[in-house]
């Protein structure tokens, strides 16, 4: 897959563009700098569907729980972890719409009950396990649709684009009180950096990002600061272009500080 890094950031910005011009001629109160970093999935999202991309929200890790299972956190016979317990990633992109990701995990819990299905029987040796990545599941069709259509729907890990987003206000809300963010160059840096050192170790991820979405008072702030957070993640080896992150932006009204909106997509270089 070849993914186009400024058709994505286009379309996300587009979209809060968009949400924040609906604000303005309903003379809102609030502003887009009054959301949270959840309610912007939903909207991010829905500006990538818009431009043809397939979205899927809250999706696993794909490769984390077969990294535990050889360090020794989980074993052969041991429960399979739950959902609740994955770490998951924000957006999950894939080249059109209605595709849906593999997880091995979930093959693993099928390749089980079909092991236990054949213990004792001819065809035990067949329910060896299937951890290696896209790897095929023994589980017959039983919706007897056409394996081309069903392996067509589904798409790999690796061929798929994980995105990661990150909300920073230079000026936000605190218990409903506008103000300062004090915190806000750690926010600027910290979260977003550790993002990438988590999409980054994943073996099975190939394509991915960060995408902040910055709210500061003026638009050269907010690039001078994203370069700060660019050189850093240079600084600590994660593998990030040398050209520097994709950046938009658009201004917003002035509600409690924040005149400006900047969008920045910062992507992995892996091999």
């Amino acid at each position: 897959m070849v993914w186009a890094l400024d058709r994505i950031a286009d379309a996300a910005t587009e979209k809060l563009r968009a949400h924040d011009a609906a604000l303005r001629e309903e003379d809102a109160v609030y502003g887009l700098d009054s959301l949270s970093e959840i309610a912007l999935h939903p909207l991010i999202g829905a500006g990538l569907a818009a431009a043809g991309f397939g979205v899927l929200r809250e999706q696993p890790f794909p490769h984390e729980w077969v990294r535990k299972l050889r360090a020794g956190e989980l074993t052969e016979g041991a429960a399979l972890p739950v959902p609740r317990d994955r770490m998951r990633c924000d957006l999950v992109l894939t080249s059109e719409p209605g595709l849906t990701l593999d997880d091995s995990l979930i093959a693993e819990k099928r390749r089980r009950a079909e092991a236990k299905e054949l213990a004792g029987t001819l065809f035990e040796s067949l329910g060896e396990s299937h951890l290696a990545p896209g790897a095929v599941s023994l589980a017959p069709n039983h919706n007897h649709e056409p394996l081309a259509r069903a392996v067509q729907a589904v798409v790999t890990p690796e061929d798929a684009f994980w995105l990661e987003i990150k909300l920073v206000g230079q000026f936000s809300y605190s218990s409903g009180v506008p103000g300062a963010n004090r915190t806000y160059s750690s926010e600027l840096t910290r979260n977003p950096l550790a993002d990438l050192k988590k999409l980054a170790a994943d073996e099975r991820i190939c394509h991915a990002g960060v995408l902040l979405v910055v709210f500061t008072a003026d638009e050269k702030i907010a690039r001078h600061d994203l370069r700060v957070l660019a050189d850093r993640a240079l600084d600590r080896d994660l593998p990030v272009p040398l050209t520097g992150p994709i950046v938009r932006g658009f201004a917003v009204p002035d509600r409690i500080g924040n005149a400006h909106c900047t969008l920045c997509l910062l992507p992995l270089r892996k091999a």
